[in-house]
């Protein structure tokens, strides 16, 4: 326990009872109640002659006969922010466009065509992968990275707050161990990328405690030939794909392989690994029996861990550092594969790691402003849920960190004031939840 200054216009009564913070929760004790908000939600309240726990899975209110004023509580439980993937262009005019909307945090994802030539001195239409997977100089793109950070921040006068990196490497999991590599390899430089802005330049805004990546397709050994019994109306004929179906035992296998490697960098530069859960027949992480059976499979890693004895049940392979390895929910993404909060058990609710917000359409790539389709309702349940996971921080050493952010991801974005509407209105939803829950628990 330290000595914290107390939030503003605020001041104990007594010099000896002061405000302080036990590690991310304000303490409070005074004469008087902390004074009411709608922001910081209270965690542990004695007043009025009731003591009031809402924590983990405790919500109780107990009468109390002697009562000296204290409240706990931990600020801002949940933030919004979005991903600059939302254009399909350099890094630098997406942060603009969040600049301008005056968005506090975000996800830099890496990276996009215009980046790869900026940075990497990559040549037009070049392979994403095979660039950022050779390149052995993570210190150079950090600083260009925070060169374009910085020249925003000065151009816009406004400081954002930089959460982790987003990627798209679907190779992870692939059954050719050569092209997997080269996916672990891409994935290792990012994390490398981000620890060193993280470390180094903090006062640039940096905050990159998060790589988000995806588990990969349910297909194998894509190749493109001719259909000789299909033609064009030139005679000429055409060019079919065809892949092969593996099964989703043998890709989580590769992909807990890939994450072996991964989760060793991801500890040495203090990084955490968020998997992005995807709709769809291509993704095999998209049903809750395949969801549960990647967690089992965590699960187990972390009871080793912990040095109890476990009979390896999943027949998966080890990862040294599982604690490393997260969920990324999608909230867009979790109605499309039909998975509800009560479907997440216990387990999940401790490894989800960072989170997306919108609204989508009938399908992957259909994504819309936030509140267009769905409810506040059904986001309540969504917010319901993640407020319990951030109540739960801080998390034992064996389970990954959660980010407390809910960043906007628009895939299919039309232009940037799409973002800002759905970034404001996904602000209001949460607002209206926080400001509902504070009423029930002062009722």
């Amino acid at each position: 326990m330290e000595e914290f200054p107390a939030p503003a216009n605020v001041s104990p009564h007594h010099t000896r009872l002061a405000d302080r913070a036990i590690d991310t929760f304000w303490a409070w004790s005074a004469d008087t109640p902390y004074p009411e908000s709608r922001e910081q939600l209270p965690i542990i309240q004695a007043a009025h002659g009731m003591l009031s726990i809402d924590y983990e899975d405790c919500q109780q209110n107990i009468g109390i006969v002697h009562e000296r004023p204290l409240d706990v509580r931990k600020p801002q439980l949940l933030e919004l922010g979005a991903i600059t993937s939302y254009l399909v262009g350099p890094m630098e005019d997406a942060l603009m466009g969040l600049a301008r909307y005056h968005i506090p945090n975000v996800d830099l994802f890496a990276f996009l065509p215009d980046d790869l030539e900026r940075y990497y001195n990559a040549p037009k239409h070049a392979s994403t992968l095979e660039i950022v997977s050779a390149h052995t100089d993570p210190n150079y793109i950090a600083e260009c990275v925070k060169t374009v950070v910085a020249k925003v921040t000065k151009d816009t006068e406004h400081r954002f707050r930089v959460r982790g990196f987003a990627t798209y490497f679907p190779e992870i999991s692939s059954l050719n161990d050569s092209v997997r590599q080269k996916a672990v390899s891409a994935v290792q430089n990012i994390i490398r990328i981000a620890g060193i802005l993280k470390y180094k330049y903090p006062e640039h805004g940096f905050d990159t405690r998060f790589v988000e990546i995806v588990a990969g397709t349910r297909f194998s050994n894509l190749r493109e030939q001719e259909d000789p019994n299909n033609k064009d109306k030139l005679g000429k004929k055409k060019q079919i794909v065809k892949a092969e179906v593996a099964g989703d035992n043998h890709k989580l296998c590769q992909l807990f392989k890939s994450l072996n490697d991964v989760s060793k960098t991801a500890a040495e530069n203090d990084i955490y690994v968020s998997i992005e859960i995807e709709p769809g027949l291509l993704p095999f992480l998209s049903e809750v029996t395949y969801v549960n059976y990647f967690l089992e499979g965590l699960s187990e890693q972390t009871r080793r861990a912990s040095g109890a004895l476990v009979k390896q049940s999943s027949q998966l392979p080890v990862i040294e550092k599982s604690e490393r390895i997260g969920l990324n929910v999608d909230i867009c993404h979790m109605w499309a594969c039909k998975i509800t909060p009560t479907d997440l058990s216990r387990e999940a609710r401790k490894r989800i790691t960072h989170v997306h917000i919108g609204d989508i359409g009938p399908g992957h790539l259909c994504d819309l402003v936030t509140g267009t389709v769905h409810r506040f309702e059904d986001y309540c349940q969504w917010f319901e849920l993640l407020t319990k996971v951030a109540i739960e921080l801080p998390r034992a050493d064996c389970y990954p960190d959660f980010s407390c952010c809910l960043s906007v991801e628009l895939e299919a974005c039309r232009n940037q004031v799409m973002v800002a509407a759905a970034y404001h209105r996904a602000k209001f939803l949460l607002s209206k939840f926080i400001e509902q829950r504070t009423q029930r628990l002062v009722e």
